[in-house]
């Protein structure tokens, strides 16, 4: 506060008034100088270091709040090293202010806020405030959306897109780790029979339940099914091997047949397992396409079965 005892009356009121009126802010506020001191922080912000367990000692003023910042981002804390990072920026006024969405939990609930930092208007710029603010309720409605965005309406299991993210995330721990890992596309056999002779919400039923069974049986943490479209369905397998997972779908496809079969009409289905290390020179596109060339096998061996391609180890796979 030294540098604010400095200024002249009619200043300092003003200064006391800033002070009064930050404190009455639900946003927690300090107040920094141009080489990162703290001078100033309102109430909600050693109110909110209290209550995560922060000590005061390293949010009070006089402490160089890119010091915190620097030591955070050397324990590896990513976030703190891009906030350092901004707000050297702005004091150096490479950029007129700087603003970044972080998570940060309390031990009930799962919380997110926004960091901006911006100069005070002065000249020349000698202080500049950051805030914090709660945007919690936002970023929970966004998630909300977005969860709908990667859920298949009909079923409810992730769709496509979800699918395809969460796979090129599990090739790449398969590669770092050396695993094999596996794609399973399964295809419910003359399904537009069930569609054509008894209705379409006779045939979502059975996709459901479908859905449903092979959900169950993916019951690993890395395993994944989705509704790859119409009534297909690829499931992902890291770190198992495709005999593995042949016989984990052989049960489970017997058991679909035998529950979802009746005397109107029969469920079966046809597997294709594709199975391979990744490596630089396969991509998990070729993965796929070969699990689909390895479905259209199955059926042409006459439905109801299961056929494996074991180690692709070609980027283009030709059908």
């Amino acid at each position: 506060m030294e540098k604010l005892r400095s200024l002249s009356n009619p200043e300092w009121e003003q200064q006391l008034l800033f002070k009064n009126v930050l404190n009455s802010l639900s946003d927690q506020i300090c107040v920094i100088d141009n080489f990162g001191t703290i001078i100033y922080a309102n109430q909600s912000w050693y109110s909110f270091a209290k209550n995560n367990g922060g000590a005061r000692a390293l949010v009070d003023a006089g402490i160089n709040y890119l010091t915190v910042a620097d030591y955070a981002a050397k324990q590896g804390d990513l976030i703190s090293a891009k906030v350092a990072s901004g707000i050297r920026s702005v004091l150096k006024e490479e950029i007129p202010e700087f603003s970044c969405e972080y998570p940060c939990d309390s031990p009930s609930e799962k919380r997110w806020f926004i960091l901006k930092i911006k100069p005070l208007h002065t000249t020349p710029s000698e202080f500049f405030v950051i805030s914090h603010h709660d945007i919690t309720a936002r970023k929970q409605a966004e998630l909300k959306i977005e969860a709908l965005t990667l859920v298949d309406s009909l079923t409810g299991i992730p769709n496509r897109r979800h699918f395809l993210d969460y796979a090129e995330h599990e090739w790449k721990r398969c590669k770092r780790e050396k695993l094999p890992f596996s794609i399973a596309l399964i295809d419910c056999d003359n399904f537009k029979l069930i569609n054509d002779n008894f209705g379409h919400h006779t045939g979502d039923e059975v996709l459901k339940a479908i859905a449903d069974s092979l959900n169950n049986a993916s019951r690993r943490p890395a395993d994944l099914v989705c509704r790859f479209g119409g009534d297909e369905f690829l499931l992902a397998f890291g770190g198992i091997s495709s005999n593995e997972v042949k016989k984990l779908l052989n049960d489970t496809l017997i058991n679909i047949s035998k529950t979802l079969s009746n005397d109107s009409y029969s469920v079966t289905l046809s597997a294709g397992i594709a199975q391979a290390y990744p490596s630089n020179d396969l991509n998990l596109n070729a993965l796929i396409q070969s699990s689909d060339i390895a479905m259209y096998q199955a059926k042409k061996n006459g439905k109801n079965n299961i056929v494996i391609r074991d180690n692709v180890s070609t980027k283009f796979i030709q059908t």
